[in-house]
């Protein structure tokens, strides 16, 4: 049974509901490339909203204050939202692919991200079928 495809929106709508999802397993890669550029886009429209509102902002001295700060407390929490579902799209892909040592390969995407962070992104997200494992 192959998963219906998914658009950019329906892409990145799935990988944000399930973006605490770390057991499960995706058999999309798409689900996993369109969540990469929905995030850059979700992040730039966050940036420039940002910067609007602290133009707007800036000449009021008490609004100066608490906008930034809200402002600020929004964007934690997007990162924070956008970096767990990162990473839980890309533990769902390995899973199924069949990846071994699943944890070991996102602390050292996350410590040495470009020489393992490539190969995780090119190599392993551009796979369609799942590793066989041969002892």
């Amino acid at each position: 049974m192959t998963d219906q495809e998914l658009g950019f929106v329906g892409s990145v709508k799935y990988a944000l509901v399930h973006w605490i999802d770390f057991k499960g397993v995706e058999s999309r890669k798409s689900v996993y490339w369109w969540l990469c550029l929905g995030i850059i886009v979700i992040s730039i429209c966050i940036g420039i909203l940002e910067e609007i509102l602290v133009v707007l902002f800036s000449n009021i001295p008490v609004l100066d204050v608490i906008g930034t700060f809200i402002v600020l407390v929004a964007m934690i929490a997007w990162g924070f939202i956008a970096l767990i579902a990162y990473l839980s799209a890309i533990v769902r892909r390995m899973r199924y692919l069949n990846v071994q040592n699943i944890t070991m390969w996102i602390i050292l995407t996350l410590v040495i991200p470009i020489i393992v962070g490539l190969y995780t992104e090119l190599y392993l997200m551009l796979i369609d079928k799942p590793i066989n494992n041969q002892n």
